[in-house]
Formats: C-alpha cells, sequence, structure tokens
C-alpha cells in the first residue's frame, strides 16, 4: 500500500482547515491551469495526450 498519509488531498488537508478534496480540486486545477500541470505531472500529461490522440467521433461517444 501507498503512504496515504503523503497523498495530495491528506497533505492539503494538513495545510488548510476546511479542505474538502471534491469542493475544491476543480477550483485547484483551474486555478493552476492545464499547461503547468501537464508539466509537471508527467502520467496526467501522458492521459491527456491519450485523449487527445482518440479519434474526434470516439470523443464524441465518450461524452454521451
Amino acid at each position: 500500500m501507498l503512504f496515504p498519509n503523503t497523498a495530495p488531498s491528506k497533505r492539503l488537508l494538513n495545510l488548510y482547515e476546511g479542505y474538502e478534496k471534491i469542493t475544491h480540486r476543480c477550483d485547484a486545477a483551474e486555478f493552476i491551469g492545464l499547461t503547468l500541470i501537464r508539466k509537471k505531472c508527467y502520467l496526467f500529461n501522458k492521459w491527456m495526450n491519450t485523449l487527445e490522440a482518440l479519434p474526434k467521433t470516439t470523443l464524441r461517444k465518450l461524452g454521451n
């Protein structure tokens, strides 16, 4: 098992009283921006590249 107390959400809980993962994650991502997230997180960038490489018809099906 990984170190559950060192997960990003757990570290944020220690830093900011009242942090709620579900409520604040979109706000944090919007504030930081996808460009910086992709630059700093190799696996997220790889996942985004995979999604972007899918044919547009596949993306439309996934969106429905």
